[in-house]
């Protein structure tokens, strides 16, 4: 009989090892899957997902890298760009692009273009009201 109990008690210790190893599969199991999602959402995440920009601390895409306050004749200038400070750059910008199409960065600051900026915006007020004037005449005269 003592074989017996001790048979009957090896073979539940074993029957106890296989449930607790049984547990223990399963978890290793479900761990796994748990990685191997992890692993896919990643890989789709990295080949399709995040623009590397995200990445990259905010207002660092300014268009220029160094400005210049050398004075550049009007009628050198064709196109006066002024970008302001924003979210996407923590300065204000200035880029002309000359007739001969090199871009120049200029310093926000520089007198010339100072001056520069407050006759265009003179000479762009007169054109409007003088559109809007001719508009209004002709809106009178129906």
């Amino acid at each position: 009989m003592t074989a017996g109990k001790t048979a009957s008690r090896h073979l539940a210790s074993k029957m106890a090892i296989s449930a607790d190893l049984r547990r223990l599969i399963f978890k290793m199991s479900f761990m796994w899957q748990n990685q191997w999602v992890t692993l896919i959402v990643c890989s789709f995440l990295v080949i399709y997902g995040i623009p590397v920009e995200s990445f990259e601390s905010p207002g660092n895409d300014c268009h220029c890298i160094r400005t210049s306050s050398d004075f550049i004749p009007r009628r050198m200038v064709q196109r006066l760009e002024i970008r302001p400070e924003g979210a996407t750059c923590r300065f204000t910008e200035i880029i002309i692009t000359k007739k001969n199409n090199a871009t120049v960065c200029v310093t926000p600051d520089a007198p010339w273009i100072v001056r520069l900026i407050s006759e265009l915006q003179k000479k762009n007020k007169m054109k409007r009201h003088a559109k809007r004037s001719t508009t209004e005449d002709n809106l009178k005269k129906m």
